[in-house]
């Protein structure tokens, strides 16, 4: 039983008649005359009666059997959408990792970019970081990460972890200068760039990702950059989750905040200000693993290069 065959009959038996249902359909006539009965032959029963008036009515088995063929259509049409949504799901889902931080790194335009061109595709966030970053990377548990990386730490990961560099290809989102949040009553609030030194009696807050925060890279770094100012820098580490409670701190003006990236939203008597600084503080990298053939990450990567080739174009515009 053919599936045009089923419709040919609904159609006629719709409308009364094979002139309008071949209309409908986009056959001839003749074509859904032929359909018809070829269901009759195959069926042995009689479905509509005709007659020199080319008018047409349904038998009486013909009326009993017309359920049944509207059902048949409507599983077929369900088996359809059921294909559909598998060839969907049969993508892939991207595995995208981004930093945990207090500031915003702009991954957002990238995942809402690649949603817009394949919104059948799923993204799942990951936030690994350290060597559990580049082991599941290597397991294909992780298809791309964002990483901001100060003084080649990712390098630095990839050797600890025994494995080469060469596995990666990276592609770079530019430079990340330190930035400060700090209170708008600060005397140097008002400025677009200060000097670290001129904050060498302040409390620096960082917050707690991980249970060895101290041995992080960031703040090795901020540690190195504090001496090269002429001061040994005070720290804290918090392990308060609610990160606006940090930015209150800083615009009571009790602590000050380094950032690689501004937050998501401008906090009530915060501003941010940029350290002066020869070098960059650290640069914002993408990494994915040269052997994964994902055909999702391909799509990513591609969408990625678009994003950034036309905010290149609207910069130089």
């Amino acid at each position: 039983m053919e599936i045009k065959h089923v419709r040919a009959v609904l159609a006629v038996a719709e409308h009364l008649s094979f002139s309008m249902a071949a209309e409908e359909l986009a056959f001839t006539t003749s074509a859904i005359s032929k359909q018809v009965m070829a269901l009759e032959k195959e069926l042995d029963v009689r479905l509509f009666e005709r007659n020199c008036s080319s008018k047409v009515t349904l038998t009486p088995k013909g009326e009993k059997l017309l359920p049944f063929f509207r059902e048949i259509q409507k599983n077929y049409e369900f088996v359809l959408e059921s294909v559909a949504e598998l060839k969907k799901q049969a993508e892939p889902p991207l595995n995208f990792s981004y930093p945990q931080a207090i500031g915003n790194f702009g991954e957002d335009r990238f995942i809402e970019a690649f949603y817009d061109k394949y919104p059948g595709i799923a993204v799942k966030l990951h936030s690994a970081v350290g060597h559990d970053l580049v082991k599941k990377m290597v397991l294909g548990k992780i298809d791309i990460c964002l990483f901001m990386n100060v003084n080649d730490h990712f390098a630095e990961l990839v050797r600890e972890c025994q494995f080469s560099l060469d596995l990666f290809n990276c592609i770079s989102l530019g430079d990340c200068p330190l930035l400060l949040a700090i209170s708008k009553s600060h005397p140097l609030a008002g400025l677009k760039s200060v000097k670290l030194q001129d904050f060498k009696n302040e409390t620096f807050l960082f917050k707690k990702y991980f249970p060895r925060m101290e041995q992080a890279q960031g703040i090795r770094n901020f540690i190195k950059v504090c001496r090269s100012s002429g001061f040994e820098p005070r720290i804290r580490i918090t392990e308060e989750q609610k990160i606006s409670l940090m930015f209150l701190e800083a615009a009571r003006g009790n602590v000050v905040i380094p950032l690689l990236s501004p937050p998501n939203v401008d906090y009530k008597g915060v501003a941010i200000v940029t350290v002066e600084n020869v070098e960059p503080y650290a640069q914002k990298q993408m990494y994915y693993l040269k052997s994964n053939k994902s055909p999702t990450l391909a799509k990513f990567i591609r969408c990625v290069r678009e994003l950034l080739s036309s905010e290149s174009l609207i910069t130089h515009h």
